[in-house]
């Protein structure tokens, strides 16, 4: 696809992305976002296996390819794909599964092995020292899903796949120190599955991605396997869990925009390009 095709494909939902911060949390055990989307944006050739989504606090989306170090801008005023920037030159190449921007506006890329690489984005684009970081998480648990968490200034990691036998029948998050650069030790959360996966009539419920909801601090959680979404209260309590739209092909992941709403991104399916998914607020209606 060329660039100006994908503009214009973006440019579907323009209307859709925009909108003001949410006016009041929504209601206790109820979801806090639209049940079906507004639409969904086509999104270019370099995108096509989309694994990861992010916001910055400029509006914007960050979206990276699964098996390369290069995350693509996407401002979510215009639904205007914006710059690529790569993690190296050529870029690092590895199994990426999520991304996330911290306070200070450096930004991070994970693998499914658990190793962190943070830089920082240059004016012209381009990222500069690249630092690598072992979270130890290898031996516990596939990672799928990165997010910023501003109130305890840390990265929370999803687990997908558990390693260990105590994480067995859990939906398993991990929480990684910015300030400290390490695992938080006080920080393990463990969701029973059934606890999720009995909201949706499902029999599983395995993470792809994950977001921290800025207005309520909940964890907003897809999982591709299962087509599902689930909001989570800081402790772990199941406030929302339901079936995605039938639109979704495989749901990688999740952000909360500057806006307040809810996107959704899926990898290419056999016959059609990655997408991303525009869901409004329950308290924008």
């Amino acid at each position: 696809m060329s660039r100006r095709a994908g503009v214009a494909a973006l440019a579907v939902l323009a209307a859709a992305a925009c909108g003001g911060p949410p006016r009041y949390p929504p209601p206790e055990g109820d979801t806090a976002f639209a049940t079906k989307p507004d639409g969904q944006w086509r999104l270019p050739a370099g995108l096509r296996e989309a694994s990861g989504l992010a916001a910055t606090a400029d509006g914007k989306l960050l979206a990276h390819d699964d098996e390369r170090a290069v995350i693509y801008e996407i401002d979510i005023a215009d639904a205007r794909m914006g710059r690529a920037i790569s993690f190296g030159t050529p870029p690092s190449s590895g199994d990426f599964e999520g991304v996330a921007q911290d306070s200070l506006g450096r930004i991070y890329l994970i693998t499914s092995t658990g190793k962190l690489h943070r830089g920082v984005l240059g004016g012209d684009g381009a990222v500069g020292t690249i630092e690598v970081f072992d979270t130890g998480l290898r031996g516990v648990c596939e990672v799928e899903g990165l997010a910023f968490d501003p109130a305890r200034d840390s990265l929370i990691v999803a687990c997908k796949t558990p390693y260990l036998n105590e994480l067995n029948g859990f939906a398993a998050f991990r929480s990684w120190s910015v300030a400290r650069e390490a695992l938080d030790e006080d920080y393990a959360l463990n969701v029973p599955v059934s606890d999720i996966a009995s909201k949706i009539g499902v029999a599983g419920f395995s993470p792809s991605g994950v977001d921290v909801d800025p207005a309520t601090g909940r964890l907003i959680v897809v999982a591709a396997r299962e087509n599902a979404l689930a909001e989570l209260a800081a402790d772990g309590t199941v406030l929302a869990a339901r079936r995605l739209s039938p639109l979704h092909v495989q749901a990688e992941g999740v952000a909360v925009g500057a806006d307040g709403r809810l996107y959704v991104v899926d990898e290419a399916g056999p016959r059609d390009a990655a997408r991303i998914a525009v869901y409004a607020r329950r308290d924008d209606d």
